[in-house]
């Protein structure tokens, strides 16, 4: 309308009078051409300002991989063809802004308010940052606005309020601040509102109860608080609520699912929530996920829940439930999920032959597994671990031809473990650690693992050789069979597990065969993806050390304690620069200890205790900057230690004992700075030591020097005394005796000044006094003789 007023204003229109007949339809069509050729210019005046609205948006982007926009967005061409601009069909005006993971960097612009057709924006899944500008306030044809997963900041807008088109609100995982703002509520026809992963705060709105057409109301992980609020239950047409990992607490009203007949999705896990589970769940017919883990509810899972028939995934662990597991759960048929881990359930019930998913660890479950375990046909994943489960493991488990993952740990599991379990080709983790579990793996007849990545089998008393059709399992990345009875040679064809990331065959019975045959630890160069290789505590005899100096170079922990390994510690081990914990303790190792070792810069911990390591410590161990404890104890090293150790600024543990070493040489105050923990003489520049007792503090520093100059002082006053009593001359020069007094005199003196000093590390001790004490009085008797 503007824009016609615009155009009549330049042409003046009037109705001539010689007008007629003919004449007369000439003018009408005139007037139609007249019109048309306004109505044109007045989309092109406003499909301008759409243009410099969309290069102004262009504008205030900073970064676009491949810039995809700078090519495209040209004025060479209609904005209506431009990549992520959609237009009217009628009146060529821009009605969507369509520009999704596409990696675009900066700030949405406040000319963007100047699209007044425009009614879907969707930059999902990109980089922009700052506030949502005021301008978007005009865009009152705005039915959708997804923003996830962006930077943008600042508060949830208040004026999206004033939007009463608004159908979809998306701007979940961004960072925006403040609380929910009440004056959403106005947007009447709203379906879904999703603010989740932001850091909202506040409690929620009871104002947000009043959308009657919302369905999705995602509002996950922020930081509110409070209870929720009654008129969230009253919208009846909600679907899905989630609400998980924020601070909500209060009890659910156990009318909650009256009102709401169409709901399927309930997520509130991870919050403060009390009470009990409501009984009246049942009337949430359509419910097919109910979320309520990790909150503080109490009482039992009530019977009610199986009357929810068309549950598929329920979530109950980590909450303060008791009692048993009810029967009726086994009416629900499409039941895939059930998770009640750490709580204090009694009795474990199976029925759903649908069931994929059952996670009841950490609970107080007793007795054994039951054989009709074997019913759930469809389960893919177990986990049974932290109980106080007895007896034999069910044959009916081997059966379970879908089961992906078994952990049974953490309980009093007895017998042998049923050969039907390595049959399950499906099979990629077992974990059996900490049972009472014997016997011996089976045979490998009929043995197939394709898929197997994960064994752990430690701490049980299993026995036997190691089968060979573990080390055909060609996924397998962790093997743990550590604390057990195995015993055998060490298959050398470990080197097959091409995949391996944690090998652990400690604390069994395990040899290695005879030298000069190459030994396991020679096969296992082929582990390019080992980190960690646990031997320790196996009777090694055989095994060369020269074979630890080959092993992969992605190696980050090696325990090869106490296995009675013979020879020198290779250099080799020097290039295994990913070290961070090495543990040779307790073996026979001979020779120096490596100074390759220096370069491993890595390596946190270093333990070489318990050997027959001779030489002295090579000052390239002070190349391991990040070295935290450094054992080289009970060994026959000699030589000074090297003052360098003192620049090891994260070295908090060392331990030099039974060797044959001397001391520090040259120390200086240099190599002990920033050490403010340390305590020592004053010429280091440290603190002084301070004794655990005032007593004792009172003795060294008070009692004991007076006490020992009183003596000395006593001893001179007698001597003395006793040359008077003989010497009957006046001149002292007289006394034949004299210079030797004086000596002793004066050696007597220097002692009792160094028992004086201010520093007890400078102070002498008991142990050299007394020999100072003979020493004067030998070469007093020594001189009084010849003399």
């Amino acid at each position: 309308v503007a824009a016609d007023h615009f155009w009549f204003r330049l042409v003046p229109f009037h109705i001539p009078k010689y007008v007629h007949g003919k004449n007369c339809v000439f003018f009408y069509v005139s007037v139609l051409l007249a019109h048309h050729f306004s109505a044109c210019l007045a989309i092109s005046l406003t499909n301008l300002t759409d243009q410099h609205a969309l290069l102004a948006f262009k504008s205030h982007i900073l970064f676009e991989p491949n810039n995809p926009l700078s090519h495209n967005w040209s004025t060479t061409t209609s904005f209506c063809n431009w990549m992520g601009v959609a237009c009217g069909a009628r009146h060529q005006r821009v009605i969507a802004l369509n520009l999704p993971n596409m990696g675009l960097t900066g700030t949405m612009p406040p000319s963007i308010g100047n699209l007044s057709f425009l009614a879907y924006i969707n930059f999902n899944d990109n980089s922009f940052h700052g506030p949502l500008p005021d301008e978007l306030s005009r865009l009152h044809r705005l039915k959708l606005i997804n923003l996830q997963y962006n930077n943008f900041s600042g508060g949830v807008p208040t004026w999206l309020g004033k939007l009463s088109r608004l159908q979809h609100i998306l701007l979940e995982d961004n960072g925006f601040t403040g609380t929910i703002p009440p004056s959403l509520s106005n947007i009447s026809n709203l379906q879904t509102l999703s603010l989740s992963t932001n850091h909202l705060q506040g409690h929620i709105p009871e104002e947000i109860g009043y959308l009657q057409n919302l369905k999705i109301l995602y509002l996950d992980n922020n930081q509110l608080l409070g209870s929720i609020p009654s008129t969230i239950f009253n919208t009846s047409s909600l679907q899905s609520i989630d609400f998980t990992n924020n601070s909500l607490n209060g009890s659910l009203p156990i009318d909650m699912c009256y009102n709401l007949p169409f709901l399927q999705y309930l997520f509130l896990s991870y919050n403060k929530l009390a009470g009990q589970i409501p009984s009246h769940l049942y009337k949430c017919r359509m419910l097919r996920s109910l979320s309520l883990s990790s909150n503080k509810f109490t009482g039992g899972i009530p019977r009610e829940i199986g009357n929810v028939t068309k549950l598929e995934e329920l979530y109950l662990g980590l909450n303060s439930l008791k009692g048993e597991i009810p029967e009726e759960i086994g009416n629900l048929h499409s039941l895939e999920i059930l998770t009640l881990q750490e709580d204090e359930l009694t009795d474990i019930c199976y029925h759903s032959s649908e069931l994929k998913v059952l996670y009841l660890s950490s609970n107080k479950f007793s007795g054994t597994i039951p054989e009709k375990i074997r019913n759930c046909t469809s389960l893919q994943k177990l986990d049974l671990d932290g109980n106080n489960l007895t007896g034999n493991m069910p044959e009916g488990i081997g059966f379970l031809s879908n089961l992906i993952k078994l952990k049974l740990s953490n309980n009093k599991l007895t017998g042998s473990i049923p050969p039907t379990l390595f049959r399950i080709s499906t099979m990629e983790s077992i974990s059996l650690v900490s049972n009472s579990l014997s016997g011996s793996l089976p045979t490998d007849f009929g043995i197939s693992l394709p898929n197997l990545k994960e064994l752990y089998l430690a701490k049980n008393k299993l026995g036997g050789n190691l089968p060979s059709f573990i080390i055909n399992a060609s996924k397998l990345t962790v093997l743990d069979i550590s604390g057990n009875l195995f015993t055998g040679y060490v298959p050398k064809t470990l080197g097959n597990l091409e995949q391996i990331q944690l090998l652990n065959l400690g604390y069994n019975n395990f040899t290695s065969e005879p030298f000069p045959e190459p030994s396991f630890i020679d096969s296992l160069a082929n582990c390019k993806y080992l980190k960690i290789l646990g031997i320790q505590s196996n009777p090694l005899n055989d095994l060369h050390s020269a074979s630890l100096g080959n092993l992969s170079t992605s190696l980050e922990k090696i325990d090869a304690s106490a296995s009675q390994i013979k020879g020198k510690i290779p250099p080799g081990i020097g290039n295994l620069s990913n070290l961070v914990d090495l543990y040779l303790n307790s073996n026979e190792f001979i020779g120096p200890i490596p100074s390759a070792l220096g370069r491993l810069v890595k390596l946190q911990r270093l333990e070489v205790q318990h050997n027959n390591l001779q030489g002295t410590i090579p000052t390239d161990l002070c190349g391991m900057k990040n070295l935290g404890q450094l054992v080289l104890s009970r060994n026959m090293l000699f030589g000074s230690i090297p003052s360098c150790l003192g620049n090891m600024s994260f070295l908090r543990y060392l331990s030099l004992d039974s060797n044959k070493l001397s001391p520090f040489k040259r120390v200086t105050a240099q190599a002990f700075l920033g050490n403010d923990a340390l305590c020592g003489a004053a010429r280091l520049q440290v603190h002084p030591c301070h004794s655990k007792s005032k007593k004792t503090i009172l003795i060294l520093k008070y009692v004991l020097p007076i006490v020992v100059s009183t003596i000395l002082i006593a001893m001179l006053i007698s001597l003395l005394i006793i040359k008077r009593q003989r010497c009957k001359l006046d001149n002292p020069a007289q006394d034949e005796h004299y210079a030797i007094k004086e000596q002793c005199i004066a050696a007597i003196l220097n002692l009792a000044l160094d028992c004086t000093t201010d520093s007890p590390e400078e102070r002498a001790d008991m142990t050299h006094i007394v020999p100072r004490l003979k020493k004067i009085r030998v070469m007093f008797l020594k001189n009084i003789g010849e003399a």
